[in-house]
């Protein structure tokens, strides 16, 4: 998906809902609670919140962030 004109990889299983305004991108696990938020502002991305086991990578060069979102709470099968 793009975000801003970053190129965004979300790696992960289990029910996740993203939001994305022009600045501003938001990851919600079990579509309940902000896991993840990252906001850009002045040409800087700024992670606002990252929940327990989550991670992003973001790499300036090309422009790409990877988000692996990591349910604790869902079963595996």
């Amino acid at each position: 998906m793009q975000f801003n004109n970053w190129n965004v990889t979300i790696n992960g299983k289990g029910s996740h809902d993203v939001v994305v305004s022009e600045d501003t991108l938001l990851i919600l696990q079990n579509y309940q609670h902000v896991e993840i938020a990252l906001k850009i502002v002045n040409d800087t991305i700024q992670v606002k919140s990252l929940g327990y086991g989550e991670d992003v990578c973001i790499n300036p060069v090309t422009k790409e962030i990877t988000i692996n979102v990591t349910n604790l709470l869902e079963d595996d099968d």
